[in-house]
Protein backbone atom coordinates (compact mmCIF):
# COMPACT_ATOMS: atom_id res chain seq x y z
CA UNK A 1 0.00 0.00 0.00
CA UNK A 2 1.36 3.41 -1.00
CA UNK A 3 0.83 6.39 1.24
CA UNK A 4 -0.68 9.39 -0.52
CA UNK A 5 0.93 12.75 0.26
CA UNK A 6 -1.22 15.41 1.92
CA UNK A 7 -2.06 18.52 -0.01
CA UNK A 8 0.34 21.33 0.90
CA UNK A 9 -2.28 23.50 2.61
CA UNK A 10 -3.41 20.63 4.86
CA UNK A 11 0.19 19.83 5.79
CA UNK A 12 0.95 23.47 6.64
CA UNK A 13 -2.24 23.84 8.69
CA UNK A 14 -1.43 20.62 10.53
CA UNK A 15 2.05 21.92 11.37
CA UNK A 16 0.62 25.24 12.57
CA UNK A 17 -1.87 23.41 14.78
CA UNK A 18 0.93 21.38 16.37
CA UNK A 19 2.96 24.54 17.03
CA UNK A 20 -0.06 26.23 18.60
CA UNK A 21 -0.64 23.21 20.84
CA UNK A 22 3.00 23.27 21.93
CA UNK A 23 2.77 26.97 22.77
CA UNK A 24 -0.42 26.45 24.79
CA UNK A 25 1.06 23.54 26.72
CA UNK A 26 4.30 25.38 27.40
CA UNK A 27 2.35 28.42 28.61
CA UNK A 28 0.28 26.23 30.91
CA UNK A 29 3.42 24.49 32.19
CA UNK A 30 5.02 27.86 32.91
CA UNK A 31 1.97 29.01 34.87
CA UNK A 32 1.95 25.85 36.97
CA UNK A 33 5.70 25.96 37.58
CA UNK A 34 5.56 29.62 38.54
CA UNK A 35 2.70 28.98 40.95
CA UNK A 36 4.54 26.05 42.58
CA UNK A 37 7.85 27.96 42.63
CA UNK A 38 9.86 25.62 40.38
CA UNK A 39 12.29 27.96 38.59
CA UNK A 40 14.01 25.21 36.59
CA UNK A 41 10.69 24.07 35.12
CA UNK A 42 9.71 27.69 34.49
CA UNK A 43 12.95 28.16 32.55
CA UNK A 44 12.27 25.01 30.53
CA UNK A 45 8.77 26.21 29.67
CA UNK A 46 10.15 29.58 28.57
CA UNK A 47 12.70 27.86 26.32
CA UNK A 48 9.91 25.78 24.76
CA UNK A 49 7.85 28.91 24.15
CA UNK A 50 10.77 30.65 22.42
CA UNK A 51 11.77 27.57 20.41
CA UNK A 52 8.41 27.05 18.87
Amino acid sequence: MIEQPQPLDEAVLGDLLLEYQLLRRATYLKALATQKNHPEVTDLAERLMVAR
